[in-house]
């Protein structure tokens, strides 16, 4: 990597203090606007990664990028910022759930497809716009997080991720994807 000249990184430092001066020292518009700003500067910044330097033309990236703001949205408090160490977590795992009951029912709303990705899966479980707000934490709302089911450590595997035909090396093979052994996908 390159060395910055020193007007560059007096310049740099100097924009980065302001940002983090900005929720101190302006209203609630201005922080929302740069906060927005920074979320979709990385969401270009995250396109530009795949896209530009492993050749991966991304359809489904911004479906990605909404599944996991969606995720860090219902588990931040509501008026308060949210926690990064418990929203960033949970957006990405949510995309890594695996249907292992009444599959019968998801095959059939799903017409015998998949459910290897967050649109899949959300249509194969039948969640839709109605349950945005859902108190997840009981039952009452029809939908719920059970406790999960522990698995060792020992039979979990990693793989490189499937579909990515055009990446170069050396991100093709990268273990990206992780599996439990002896699970299989039915459908």
């Amino acid at each position: 990597m390159p060395s910055l000249s020193r007007p560059i990184l007096i310049s740099l430092v100097i924009a980065t203090i302001a940002l983090a001066a900005v929720p101190f020292v302006s209203d609630r518009f201005h922080v929302q606007l740069i906060t927005q700003i920074l979320v979709l500067a990385t969401f270009a910044m995250s396109l530009d990664l795949l896209v530009g330097f492993t050749g991966l033309v991304s359809f489904g990236h911004a479906a990605f990028f909404g599944i996991a703001a969606y995720t860090a949205a219902l588990l931040s408090p509501k008026y308060e910022a949210a926690n990064l160490w418990l929203t960033f977590p949970a957006a990405v795992l949510i995309r890594s759930i695996q249907p292992v009951e009444g599959i019968e029912i998801m095959m059939e709303r799903r017409k015998g497809g998949d459910t290897l990705g967050p649109g899949k899966l959300t249509q194969a479980l039948g969640i839709t716009k109605s349950e945005n707000q859902a108190d997840l934490t009981g039952t009452t709302s029809g939908l719920w997080i059970e406790a999960g089911v522990q698995v060792p450590n020992s039979r979990v595997t990693k793989s490189p991720r499937v579909g990515l035909n055009n990446t170069p090396e050396p991100w093709l093979s990268k273990p990206w994807r992780f599996l439990v052994k002896g699970w299989k996908i039915d459908f």
